[in-house]
């Protein structure tokens, strides 16, 4: 726990002395750690961090839903309140929203905006290819599009690319 802990209060300490790039390398080393050990309050925790830290864009809409989402099935319901508050602020994209997109289906639409394969995306978010591939199926689903390139151009005219 120490290690990502440590981790996530070195990408805070950036971003606060405006050192993004320094700040979202700690984050993601933290976060990658607490996914690898399983570990999904620490995950969340750091998730909530980076996306305040990153407020207003699209990583930090992704980071604060999918923190929302393992927060409300935990005991750390006083935890709550700070994640909404945060992701209100932020706002999910109004169209993902009405699609019933989940968070981690935001998460995966941003990168295939971002023009990441399907391996890149799996090892960005630490899942398995075909999990990718069940998420983009999924997706293609719910919005009725027949492939990547129009969901990459879908997910770029709602914001949700860098």
């Amino acid at each position: 726990y120490s290690a990502i802990r440590v981790g996530r209060f070195l990408g805070q300490l950036a971003f606060e002395l405006g050192k993004a790039e320094e700040g979202r390398a700690h984050f993601a080393a933290a976060l990658e750690l607490a996914e690898r050990c399983h570990f999904p309050f620490e995950a969340a925790l750091t998730r909530l961090a980076r996306g305040r830290g990153l407020a207003g864009s699209p990583e930090s809409m992704v980071d604060l839903a999918a923190a929302r989402e393992v927060l409300a099935g935990t005991a750390a319901a006083a935890l709550l309140p700070a994640a909404d508050g945060s992701l209100g602020a932020a706002g999910l994209p109004p169209a993902a929203r009405a699609a019933g997109l989940t968070a981690r289906e935001v998460e995966v639409a941003a990168l295939v905006a971002q023009g990441l394969t399907d391996r890149q995306i799996a090892a960005r978010l630490v899942i398995s290819p075909r999990t990718v591939d069940r998420h983009l199926r999924n997706i293609f689903q719910k919005l009725d599009l027949p492939n990547r390139t129009a969901l990459a151009l879908w997910a770029a005219s709602h914001g949700m690319k860098d």
